[in-house]
């Protein structure tokens, strides 16, 4: 097929955008397949504070694109108790023993060895959630399903059950930064953490480590829109999308081959006293690990020229791994990507996984980041 062309090929890359993304969503509605990660989980003997990340959905019968039931995704038979909050929980109902918490209203429950009355019936990611392992021994519980990027929503004045992506044990002050200090919006003085010793929240302290899959209770001063030391801003929700195409920029890569790209601007802002800086790896939904492989949906790092309405290539190459800003305090950065569909046959859509990586000193904070786009001019495709 000959690419269009068009005459204002130089022109700010927003043209079109909004129909674009409207006209993919919906393509994408029936022809894609969410990237798949799996969890583990190390339940302790006891009650655990656990932080889901991915979305288990069932795949076939008459159920099929639903959230997963409980039974379906806690198969392990010592683990007997799951309960999530509904609501925040405030200062006057905070209580340190959570067979008790789930006991009082606004929490919905789910109980192994009942016939009847279970108030949570599946499960969904991005969610925290109290589990008991009634064994004595450890459960290393899978978990796969859909990832999304996610940023927490927050109830002020309120105690909020929630976990963050991370790799590593960054400390809370780490993590928290200014924002868990004294006079902050989530002071790490009215942060409690599950003890599995003890199976009772207690308080952490700024040099506390955090780990990955746990999930805290997190004060709330006033409204937050706090997910982290480097607020992270893009169109789009769950992830980003390039829409239908044809790529709108025209630009030649490393090997002079010609590129048609449709490009998307992601914002970093630095809300800490601290320097961090923003990687983005193509990974393996399976592993979670770097992916280099080519693959028919490429993206570019695009820098725009300044004073002129023209763009070029970082490298010239697809981004496997690469860092996009580094960000000092207080700083904030556009990063513009830059999607080539590089396939003419099969399914229409196409998608990747991304991750992005904030360094935090002892660790990382991880967000997923699903990456979309699609070709209009195949069979199945929405014309753009």
């Amino acid at each position: 097929m000959k690419w269009p062309k068009r005459s204002d090929r130089n022109a700010p890359p927003e043209f079109r955008r909004g129909l674009g993304v409207l006209l993919t969503q919906l393509a994408l509605a029936t022809t894609s397949h969410a990237a798949e990660h799996t969890q583990t989980l190390t339940l302790q003997s006891g009650w655990n504070a656990v932080w889901l990340e991915v979305s288990p959905v069932v795949a076939s019968g008459d159920d099929a694109g639903l959230a997963s039931r409980v039974e379906d995704v806690f198969t392990d038979p010592e683990i007997d108790v799951v309960t999530r909050p509904v609501a925040p929980v405030g200062t006057a109902e905070f209580i340190s023993d959570p067979s008790v918490t789930f006991n009082q209203a606004h929490w919905v429950v789910w109980n192994r060895n009942s016939t009847s009355g279970n108030t949570l019936t599946r499960i969904r990611g991005n969610q925290a959630y109290l589990i008991h392992n009634d064994g004595r021994s450890a459960v290393a519980q899978d978990v796969t399903g859909e990832v999304r990027f996610f940023k927490p929503s927050w109830a002020p004045g309120s105690y909020n059950l929630l976990g963050f992506g991370l790799s590593g044990s960054p400390t809370f002050a780490e993590f928290f930064g200014a924002a868990g200090q004294a006079g902050g919006v989530h002071p790490v003085s009215k942060i409690f953490t599950l003890d599995p010793s003890s199976g009772k929240w207690e308080g952490v302290q700024s040099t506390t480590p955090m780990a990955p899959g746990l999930a805290y209770w997190v004060f709330a001063e006033r409204n937050s829109t706090f997910a982290g030391p480097v607020a992270i801003d893009f169109a789009g929700l769950g992830g980003l999308d390039f829409g239908t195409g044809p790529g709108d920029l025209i630009l030649e890569d490393a090997n002079e081959s010609t590129l048609h790209l449709t490009t998307r601007e992601i914002t970093f802002s630095n809300v800490d006293s601290a320097e961090h800086t923003v990687t983005l790896s193509k990974v393996d939904p399976a592993t979670a690990e770097p992916d280099a492989d080519a693959d028919d949906l490429r993206l570019y790092r695009v820098i725009p020229e300044p004073g002129v309405l023209d763009y070029t290539l970082e490298t010239g190459r697809p981004v496997v791994s690469s860092a996009l800003a580094t960000l000092a305090t207080a700083s904030t950065r556009t990063v513009t990507l830059g999607a080539e569909r590089g396939w003419t046959s099969g399914d229409p859509s196409r998608e990747n996984l991304y991750r992005l990586e904030v360094d935090l000193g002892s660790g990382v904070q991880t967000f997923w980041l699903p990456v979309t786009a699609a070709r209009a001019d195949l069979e199945g495709g929405t014309p753009g």
